[in-house]
């Protein structure tokens, strides 16, 4: 994780700014998805917020990342699909959708308003 911290020092301050609006908007049976989860690591602040049984599915193209995923947070259910091929998979299932990694430096979090 050093290497995000080399090229955007604010990084720890963004995803703990990302968990905690997560956690703020979030309601009993809410799911999240990550798209571009990565290694997971852009994840795991926003799951260790929320509630043990919270239903989290990360997304990427990249298998070997998707490995690493497994590994740095296990509570992430994944998919691995390919950016061009997003409109296949069912994002109106989720209540939060972030993106953090799969946008390189742009920080984004997208709410669904009720």
């Amino acid at each position: 994780d050093t290497g995000h911290i080399l090229t955007n020092p604010a990084r720890n301050s963004q995803l703990q700014l990302l968990a905690c609006l997560v956690e703020k908007r979030f309601k009993v049976g809410d799911r999240t998805l990550d798209i571009g989860c990565g290694s997971g690591l852009s994840s795991a602040p926003v799951l260790s917020r929320l509630p043990e049984d919270t239903e989290a599915t990360g997304i990427d193209g990249n298998q070997a990342m998707l490995q690493l995923c497994h590994s740095n947070c296990p509570k992430l259910d994944t998919h691995e699909v390919d950016f061009k091929d997003l409109e296949t998979f069912d994002i109106g299932q989720f209540e939060h959708i972030y993106s953090v990694q799969a946008l390189h430096g742009k920080f984004l979090l997208v709410c669904k308003c009720y």
